[in-house]
């Protein structure tokens, strides 16, 4: 009988959903990551934190993950705040952008037509490894955590790759795919060259709460420094919920040697230098949690695909977060 396994190496969100897809539809998949499985108490612990960062969701990747169940799991969770609106501004005023749909626009309570929604990474790997562990997928799907994989080899087109784990134990699939992100393993080894941009910029990422709710609107100003998202967050506690839609994640694009320097600061100058600069489009900011920084850079495989070998995420293309629409 042919040989119709797949091996995927990466179980980020894109590995994993792939993993899903393919198992459901009862194809032999072997999903194996370097990093060890989270047990119930370590995932209530990732969960009960804000993350700063989230994933913008297009329409389009959120039926995907409608498709595999996960998105309900997401839904039921709270854990997601959908944007009807984007608002796109200049601060010297030349020109300012607003499309969408508003509850305004729906005087007998109807929702507005949603946009997309942004889910922070840990609710959407959550979902996906609930999804990972049911039965309907079991039969089918073979899950290695906590597993580095040391060595590649093909076999030929009619046999593919055997892959060896650093325990020694040995895997054949005819199809392997590369889901191991930016610094790919996968990519490295099939010699799989890529072509690389430095920005020369570093992004500021935080979670702040605005004196003036945000109202499902996401907002990006360009400014001669940079861009500035302010991205809607999903209201966690009883006490956001009381008073929803003013927590939102920030991602602040400036030249590296500014951001460096800003980062450095005490987080309430952060809080009050990022309020000037969305021009008080909010309010002024009155917490501030989980800054981080991380260079801008963009690169791509020279080619997504090799005999018995695809590439997929960020193996194959890691894009600026302005372009990265889910």
């Amino acid at each position: 009988m042919k040989n119709n396994h797949t091996l995927i190496i990466g179980s980020g969100i894109v590995g994993a959903t792939l993993a899903l897809k393919l198992a459901q539809a009862k194809m032999p998949v072997t999903l194996i990551d370097a990093r060890p499985a989270r047990d119930d108490s370590e995932w209530q612990q990732m969960l009960g934190k804000r993350d700063a960062r989230v994933y913008a969701l297009s329409l389009a990747s959120i039926n995907l993950l409608k498709d595999v169940g996960v998105w309900q799991k997401i839904a039921a969770s709270e854990r997601k705040a959908d944007y009807s609106q984007m608002q796109v501004w200049q601060l010297n005023g030349m020109g300012e952008l607003l499309f969408g749909d508003s509850v305004d626009n729906h005087p007998n309570s109807h929702l507005p037509q949603m946009l997309g929604s942004m889910v922070e990474p840990a609710v959407i790997e959550h979902a996906l490894w609930q999804c990972l562990y049911e039965d309907d997928v079991s039969d089918y799907l073979t899950i290695i955590a906590g597993q580095k994989v040391t060595n590649m080899d093909w076999l030929g087109a009619e046999q593919g790759y055997r892959v060896t784990l650093d325990d020694h134990t040995a895997i054949d699939a005819m199809l392997l795919v590369g889901a191991d992100g930016r610094g790919s393993f996968v990519r490295q080894q099939a010699a799989i060259g890529l072509d690389t941009l430095d920005y020369k910029q570093t992004a500021i990422c935080c979670a702040i709460y605005t004196e003036k709710p945000h109202q499902a609107t996401a907002r990006q100003a360009m400014l001669p420094t940079g861009t500035l998202a302010l991205l809607p967050l999903a209201d966690i506690t009883d006490a956001d919920k009381a008073n929803p839609q003013h927590w939102q994640s920030i991602v602040w694009t400036l030249p590296r040697n500014q951001a460096l320097a800003l980062i450095e600061e005490d987080a309430r100058v952060i809080a009050d230098k990022l309020a000037a600069a969305s021009n008080y489009e909010l309010g002024a900011i009155t917490q501030i949690e989980s800054i981080a920084s991380f260079p801008l850079t963009a690169q791509q495989a020279k080619s997504y695909v090799a005999d018995n070998l695809v590439l997929i995420g960020d193996a194959a293309h890691g894009v600026h977060p302005l372009a990265g629409q889910g």
